[in-house]
């Protein structure tokens, strides 16, 4: 009955954080650029000493992040940019260089093209890309070259990953590189200027798996309590056995 109990813990864990994961991507569901992401289970057996066997419990040994493109939107502003196909812009933060593909941005006070943090974003030499509007409207082409009226300013830096299951969420759509995962930048991008991509979590889904994963949850947690209540009767009998 100890092993019953053990297991069902090991199963609440595991779908307490799958709704966790479950819960960020709904919160997300508007995010510019957020990929929806799913828990990662592994079943692992554990010696107990039981004449049944071993015991199989579950963990989760991370998440999968969905990188599929999610819908362009069109804004017609010249600030707003989406990426067509892999790739990411790269920002820089407090906390070293972030990844995104939220390229809903703005000016800031000095003339940077930032984020809506404030963090700017970097051209294609890794510095900040500064911008005048009063030399004239801002266009974008579609290899990321930015211009300012007639003059060349710059060029957006997109890089790609050869494992993007390895970034690292930090907050909404921005992603960390960890230590030994090394962006390459690339010339074969296609920006579209005066869209956004859309966070590509379904909404319909999300919800459903909600559901699914809180009856399982409900249904576990009344198989303990069953095994609780079966174990203290089966002391209580043996008290009164032992009492006699």
């Amino acid at each position: 009955m100890q092993n019953t109990l053990y297991v069902g813990l090991s199963n609440q864990m595991a779908l307490r954080r799958q709704l966790d994961v479950v819960a960020n991507n709904i919160a997300n569901m508007n995010t510019t650029g957020f990929k929806g992401e799913q828990s990662v289970f592994q079943e692992y057996l554990e010696d107990v000493n039981s004449p049944f066997g071993d015991a199989a419990f579950v963990t989760d040994i991370g998440t999968a992040r969905d990188t599929a493109e999610g819908e362009f939107q069109p804004t017609g502003g010249p600030l707003d940019f989406a990426i067509n196909g892999s790739g990411y812009f790269v920002v820089q933060t407090a906390e070293g260089d972030r990844y995104t593909r939220d390229g809903h941005l703005t000016i800031d006070a000095t003339g940077r093209l930032v984020t809506r943090g404030g963090d700017p974003v970097l051209d294609a030499t890794g510095q900040p890309i500064t911008l005048d509007p009063r030399g004239g409207p801002i266009t974008v082409a579609a290899d990321g070259s930015i211009s300012v009226g007639a003059n060349p300013v710059g060029r957006l830096q997109v890089v790609r990953f050869q494992n993007e299951q390895a970034l690292l969420l930090r907050g909404g759509s921005l992603l960390e590189a960890p230590e030994g995962v090394v962006p390459e930048v690339t010339r074969d991008v296609r920006i579209a200027q005066g869209m956004i991509e859309g966070s590509n979590v379904n909404p319909v889904v999300e919800m459903t798996r909600m559901i699914e994963i809180s009856r399982s949850y409900e249904s576990v947690t009344r198989l303990m309590q069953d095994q609780a209540e079966l174990q203290r009767s089966s002391v209580e009998r043996l008290g009164r056995v032992t009492t006699a």
